[in-house]
């Protein structure tokens, strides 16, 4: 008689613990007069020394130019950062600076639609209470040129 014993192999794998997250709304550009932001949301999350990001808006086009849309049509952004370069201060407020991975959706003037992807510089402030993106501000010569388009929010939970 041969006796086959069946064994199983346990992995145990380190579970990386959540120490800080926190989400809540994306409300208004800083100083634009082409667009204004209609709702949007954010979260962060920050697990073993690596910090999540990730936003979307939905952007309501008030003029034609410099926007390149027809009025009152809606533009959808999202946003994705990871980086490891974060500080707290001492009263817990939470900065991160990093390359963003933008994706923007929007109706042309010409009717058609297209979806453009660009890596912008974003430097992050999370407040209990608010949250500040700001954006480097379009050059000279850019059609953007003297609009401020960092985002402004609110922090609606936060867990540390």
């Amino acid at each position: 008689m041969v006796l086959l014993t069946m064994g199983t192999v346990l992995v145990s794998a380190k579970k990386t613990e959540t120490r800080y997250k926190a989400s809540g709304t994306i409300d208004d550009y800083a100083n634009t007069w082409s667009s204004e932001i209609i709702s949007g949301r954010w979260s962060v999350a920050i697990k073993g020394d690596v910090l999540t990001y990730k936003g979307m808006y939905w952007e309501l086009n008030l003029y034609e130019q410099p926007e390149d849309s027809p009025v009152g049509s809606v533009d959808i952004f999202t946003h994705r950062l990871t980086t490891s370069v974060f500080e707290f201060d001492v009263d817990g407020v939470l900065t991160f600076t990093g390359t963003a991975h933008v994706r923007k959706i929007w109706r042309k003037l010409d009717e058609t639609t297209e979806i453009l992807s660009f890596d912008p510089e974003f430097t992050i402030t999370v407040t209990p209470e608010s949250f500040l993106l700001v954006q480097p501000p379009p050059v000279l010569g850019d059609p953007f040129y003297g609009q401020d388009w960092d985002r402004t929010g609110t922090t609606t939970k936060l867990t540390q």
